[in-house]
């Protein structure tokens, strides 16, 4: 099943003096930016980055139902900054929206294989859930100074957002009235902790040893 956002993006490329997947014309328009320089060529040029970068990942995450909200703008993220940072380099400018199609396979791929290095062995999330609820986290961490200390020792930017989202249990969209930020936003901020949360030495120990003392002795 499609991505309900896919039909917003194939309207928003109705915009494009071309089509979004003309891969040919899209490098001309970039290559036409690059050789005037001027704001009036640029803005096809973004317009279609952004929805050719959107739907690439809008389409394979649609065929993943286990993939979620944060997840996407996560990846989305990566894949738009190493567009912007690397085309200024790019040898052939007719080759941009070939060149782009590289870039968002190869951050896919990442993404993949980084999950799946990531989730069998530091699950905090239950299966179904992109990112744990707060209670989820109260019950894994046990008590509920272990889960404010790995929140403390999160990035300045992200503390706010977990600590209303795992400490406090509000919804993403209580987070976003309150911070000004969309939901998109707040869901990968949350996302971000979580994967922070996972690669904390303290936290994740901590965890494990509730894990165990739970299965009683010789459990599993």
């Amino acid at each position: 099943m499609h991505h309900p956002e896919l039909l917003g993006i194939d309207r928003l490329a109705r915009r494009l003096p071309f089509a979004l997947d003309a891969v040919d014309e899209a490098g001309a328009a970039f290559a036409r930016w690059r050789r005037t320089g001027k704001k009036r060529d640029l803005a096809p040029v973004e317009l279609w980055t952004y929805c050719y970068i959107r739907r690439y990942f809008l389409v394979r995450f649609a065929r993943e139902p286990s993939f979620g909200v944060s997840e996407l703008e996560d990846v989305v993220e990566r894949a738009f900054r190493r567009v912007e940072e690397g085309r200024s380099a790019l040898r052939s400018p007719e080759r941009y929206a070939r060149w782009t199609t590289v870039v968002c396979r190869r951050t896919y791929l990442n993404f993949v294989s980084r999950r799946r290095e990531l989730t069998p062995v530091d699950r905090i999330a239950e299966p179904e859930a992109d990112d744990p609820s707060a209670e989820t986290l109260h019950d894994r961490a046990g008590t509920l100074h272990v889960l404010l200390a790995a929140v403390a020792r999160l990035p300045s930017f992200l503390q706010p957002y977990a600590r209303m989202r795992f400490v406090e249990g509000l919804e993403y969209e209580e987070i976003a009235e309150r911070t000004g930020r969309p939901v998109a936003t707040v869901r990968a901020y949350a996302h971000k902790a979580v994967l922070r949360f996972r690669s904390d030495g303290r936290f994740m120990r901590h965890v494990r040893e509730r894990a165990g003392y739970e299965s009683g002795p010789g459990g599993s």
